[in-house]
């Protein structure tokens, strides 16, 4: 018999399996610590999906990119900043933000003088709303966040 170079000595190959599993299960847990963190500043019953779906639906058939930028930041003179701290239309609540978005608006509270339509004059559902909605708190409560200094 000859002895391979690589040749490892019985129980070694194992333990390296062991090792990797045990890194991949650390690495799962981390991930899901993270993606948790990631959502707890979200208001009740609003997920991280909900949040992705919401900014898909506002880049495309919620039409919110129109007027308040493909970036949320604001068309000057037609739709605001979305994308900072400060509520302009609505009180600082989740359920506030989605009834706006569901009412719209009207000539009485608008700064540009053009009004948004209900639902911003898409067809989207009222649950698509929420997650529109879900989309824009999360923009508002980075920057929140940030000007807070956490």
């Amino acid at each position: 018999l000859r002895a391979t170079p690589n040749a490892r000595p019985a129980g070694e190959e194992g333990d390296g399996m062991r090792t990797v599993a045990s890194l991949v299960m650390a690495l799962s847990l981390w991930a899901s610590a993270v993606s948790a963190q990631a959502g707890s500043d979200l208001p009740e019953g609003v997920t991280p999906v909900m949040v992705s779906t919401g900014e898909t639906l506002y880049k495309s058939i919620g039409l919110c990119f129109a007027c308040h930028g493909p970036d949320a930041r604001g068309v000057p003179g037609v739709g605001v900043n979305l994308t900072d701290d400060e509520w302009l239309h609505v009180d600082a609540t989740f359920e506030g933000l989605v009834q706006r978005i569901l009412d719209g608006v009207g000539p009485d509270l608008t700064q540009s003088g053009l009004i948004m339509l209900p639902k911003g004059g898409s067809q989207v559902t009222d649950e698509q709303i929420r997650a529109i909605a879900s989309y824009v708190w999360s923009l508002s409560r980075r920057a929140k966040a940030t000007s807070d200094g956490t």
